[in-house]
């Protein structure tokens, strides 16, 4: 991809991602960072640069094990909450979460981090679908929305008629095939408009 058509990616999945400096716990319960960074330990955490927002000082091992750990338990208060109708509370928003810790990742960190993350999917999709390089750019770039938010490695398992069409060069029947659950309607309309677009043009 060109420079400019990497940028895309990158803004597209920090649209799509969304981007926190701080720890959150997600919809599915599961503690995040920066662009869908999602941290499954303490431990993990910790590998992280945290600072301190005021001072711009490190923050210890044992102060990222506490936000993490605030985190999950503000967490698991929240959820096991009822409204007045007896129905349990949905998760707090990533926003909730930012008045827990004053821990947060500096800009530069995030887009380095997303940057290196996505040459890894890239070079994973190298390996799962031989002549990504080839392929035309709306394609790969719907294969990178793909393989950043399911794991490139989880495509062909799940979406095995969607892996069949891509290789094969069916755009329209991969775009039938890209819906994925549980994530915006317009993330699914991204890829599935991508991939269209290239079945209208180019007659597959």
């Amino acid at each position: 991809m060109s420079k400019k058509q990497w940028k895309e990616v990158v803004k597209k999945t920090e649209g799509f991602e969304g981007k926190k400096p701080y720890m959150y716990v997600d919809t599915t319960g599961h503690v995040t960072t920066a662009v869908g960074l999602m941290l499954p330990s303490a431990t993990e955490a910790e590998k992280l640069p945290f600072i301190h927002e005021k001072t711009d000082k490190p923050a210890t091992k044992e102060e990222i094990k506490k936000a993490y750990n605030d985190a999950v338990n503000s967490y698991k208060n929240t959820i096991v909450k009822k409204d007045k109708n007896g129905k349990p509370v949905k998760a707090p928003a990533a926003g909730y979460y930012k008045g827990l810790s004053d821990l947060r990742l500096k800009e530069g960190v995030m887009e380095s981090h997303l940057d290196s993350v996505l040459k890894n999917v890239q070079s994973e999709l190298r390996k799962t679908f031989k002549g990504f390089d080839s392929m035309p750019v709306d394609a790969r770039k719907a294969l990178m929305d793909m393989g950043y938010n399911l794991g490139v490695k989880n495509i062909p398992g799940k979406f095995p008629h969607f892996t069949k069409a891509i290789k094969a060069e069916q755009w329209k029947k991969a775009a039938e095939e890209s819906h994925r659950e549980k994530i915006q309607s317009d993330r699914n309309e991204y890829v599935f408009d991508l991939l269209n677009g290239l079945a209208a043009t180019l007659k597959k």
